[in-house]
Parts: structure tokens; C-alpha cells; sequence
């Protein structure tokens, strides 16, 4: 699990196809316009983007914060990355408060079903 919320902090993620550096990219453009480019991850509003890569983190998300991707949660959105090599991830915003959300990241065959419900392809 990755936690970005910084531009730097895609350096770290290269390994992943262009589609999801995008995707991240793009999430974190808006944070940082809405909510500085020297916001703290914790203290300060806005949210970061989670990259899961399996479903033993979502224990970890739980308890950090205070979120369980299988049963409650309720995204925003869900859009689908479909790369060009063929791998699709999900990519769901949820709102923990009025003004901060986590952005999950996630493949496609490991995201729960609750949140494929909400997916708007």
C-alpha cells in the first residue's frame, strides 16, 4: 500500500502502467489546487490517494482510517483505468468529511463489490 499525496511521491509508483500514473496525477493536481501543495496528510484538509496492490491492506486502511472498503464504504465515484496492456484498476474517491476524502486506487479483481456498484463507465 502507497499512500500519495504529493507529485513527488509518483517517483515511487513508476512501475505502474501510465493510465493509473495519470489517473493519480490528476487527483493530485485537484488537491493541490483546492488545498495547497504543502498540505500534511493528516492535519490538513483535502485528502491523499491510496494505491492498494492487495486485499490484505484494507485491514490497514480500516484502521487507519476508520473505513471498511468491504462493507460500509460509500464512494463519491468509481471510475475504471483501463490500460493499454490490458490490466484495469478502479479508482474511488470517499468522503471521510466535508473536506477530506481518500482516493483508492486499486485493480479491478480485487475491488469489493460494494464499491463496483458505484462504478460510472
Amino acid at each position: 500500500m502507497k499512500r500519495i499525496f504529493k507529485r513527488e511521491h509518483l517517483n515511487s509508483i513508476t512501475s505502474y502502467p501510465n493510465e493509473v500514473l495519470n489517473s493519480i496525477q490528476k487527483t493530485i493536481l485537484l488537491l493541490d489546487e483546492a488545498y495547497g501543495t504543502e498540505r500534511h496528510i493528516v492535519r490538513d484538509l483535502g485528502g491523499y490517494i491510496i494505491l492498494v496492490e492487495n486485499k490484505d491492506e484494507f485491514e490497514l486502511i480500516k484502521q487507519e482510517n476508520f473505513i471498511d472498503l468491504e462493507c460500509d464504504a460509500i464512494p463519491e465515484f468509481v471510475d475504471l483505468i483501463r490500460c493499454e496492456n490490458g490490466k484495469v484498476f478502479t479508482n474511488a474517491t470517499i468522503l471521510l468529511s466535508s473536506d477530506f476524502s481518500i482516493t483508492v486506487v486499486m485493480p479491478l479483481n480485487i475491488t469489493p463489490d460494494n464499491i463496483k456498484g458505484y462504478i460510472e463507465d
